[in-house]
């Protein structure tokens, strides 16, 4: 039975490889607490499962060969689950250890496909597979990045912060070094990136828990509004469902009978806008003031 420090040693080592780390089993074993014979063992009999040939020993490190999966689309912790079954399967029954490899692959397509090619979520990969695994890799290492955005001139230089979709379109969440503030670029547009040696810490960024409450692509950082709406029943059960971001609270309304109220706090008040448009009448706004106003104005704007 695989213990459960062994897998945190594999995790670790994947985690470690998905970053593109150098690999040092003297380091790798001082930092987890054990012998480097231990670190061996764990390269030549789980890690190497995953990798088309052994990985190589060479001037005290580790050298990486071409995976047999796409490792890139599963977290380290998936890739241990992963490189444990195929060894498992590898010994009992070869022809099982050939399939499982084309499913894991199946897998991960179904999963672009399934994800970026919805009819309602924008396609992302293939076309822009290159650019997100290069982003993503830049965030987790926390890397300064530029590149060049649409056709504009000027080369974005910016430290990513997460990559998100809001309302079915995929945006880049990062500080932009020229702008001297929070961007917001729709990925599509990002081209010709360049992944630069430069390391941001994370801790500059004091409002980075605040993306998680993105809704739309008019979210800021700069901004923040309490929003107290009135639901009828239809709005009240989608939004129970699926919560617009981790400030939103649904309760019975104590004035009104058949009637909820949704707590909110969002950034620009065009970020709640558009849902309360879509459920008129079955959304009211209570407060504050400036969204009465904004839809009534959009409301007013409006024509057939």
């Amino acid at each position: 039975m695989t213990k459960a420090k062994d897998l945190e040693r594999y995790e670790y080592i994947f985690h470690k490889i998905r970053r593109d780390e150098e690999l040092h089993p003297v380091e790798i074993a001082k930092f987890l607490g054990c012998h480097r014979k231990t670190i061996v063992r764990d390269f030549e009999k789980i890690i190497s499962v995953l990798f088309e040939s052994p990985i190589e020993y060479n001037e005290n490190k580790w050298t990486v060969p071409k995976p047999i999966i796409d490792i890139r689309a599963y977290t380290a912790s998936n890739l241990v689950s992963i490189a444990i079954l195929l060894k498992r399967a590898y010994h009992e029954d070869p022809y099982l250890y050939d399939q499982s490899i084309e499913l894991f692959d199946f897998l991960q397509e179904k999963v672009s496909h399934s994800v970026y090619k919805q009819n309602s979520i924008e396609e992302l990969f293939p076309s822009c597979k290159d650019e997100f695994y290069l982003i993503k890799t830049a965030i987790e290492k926390t890397q300064e990045i530029k590149f060049s955005f649409h056709y504009d001139d000027n080369v974005k230089h910016v430290q990513p912060l997460k990559i998100t979709n809001l309302e079915q379109y995929w945006y880049l969440f990062c500080y932009d070094l020229k702008q001297n503030s929070f961007w917001t670029y729709h990925f599509k547009g990002i081209k010709n990136i360049k992944v630069l040696e430069q390391i941001f810490s994370l801790d500059e960024h004091l409002y980075r828990d605040k993306l998680e409450n993105a809704i739309n692509a008019y979210f800021n950082i700069y901004e923040e509004n309490a929003v107290r709406l009135r639901l009828s029943k239809a709005p009240m059960k989608v939004l129970q469902r699926k919560q617009l971001n981790s400030s939103q609270k649904i309760y019975k309304d104590e004035e009104f009978k058949d009637k909820y109220i949704m707590d909110i706090t969002v950034s620009d008040l065009r970020e709640i806008s558009p849902l309360i448009q879509q459920w008129i009448p079955h959304i009211e706004v209570i407060y504050p003031e400036n969204l009465k106003n904004i839809i009534r104005e959009n409301l007013e704007n409006y024509t057939i």
